[in-house]
């Protein structure tokens, strides 16, 4: 006996394509403006592990940024740095101060963010440059 060999095609015709997954957009960095002769500036807000609280500022090569997190809940809520490349610089976490040296004139990139999980807590972020 010889072997038989079978072949299926299945065309559907009018088919609706999958669906693209559609990204979640970063939220938009809020500008940071230090009062007339100020160094520093305190915020304030409100993060969960979906939405972190994004802020930009400009500053100088050679000066120093410091950063201090406080929260309300006990959540391991960060602070993070990066300059306008995306390139990481430091992070503190809550109770924790990070000071770095700033390697260009440019904008510079803070990030609060709650952990990953069904968590979220209220913040109040310290930022000096000198």
């Amino acid at each position: 006996a010889t072997a038989a060999h079978y072949g299926l095609v299945i065309t559907i015709n009018n088919a609706t394509p999958a669906p693209t997954a559609t990204p979640v957009p970063s939220p938009a960095a809020e500008r940071i403006r230090f009062p007339r002769g100020a160094t520093s500036v305190t915020l304030t807000g409100y993060v969960d592990s979906y939405t972190p609280a994004r802020y930009v500022l400009r500053a100088l090569r050679g000066q120093t940024m410091t950063v201090s997190l406080n929260t309300l809940y006990e959540n391991d809520t960060t602070v993070s740095v990066y300059d306008e490349r995306g390139y990481f610089l430091g992070t503190a976490s809550r109770g924790q101060t990070w000071s770095g040296y700033l390697p260009s004139t440019g904008d510079y990139f803070v990030e609060v963010r709650a952990p990953s999980g069904n968590t979220s807590d209220n913040f109040s972020l310290w930022l000096e440059i000198r």
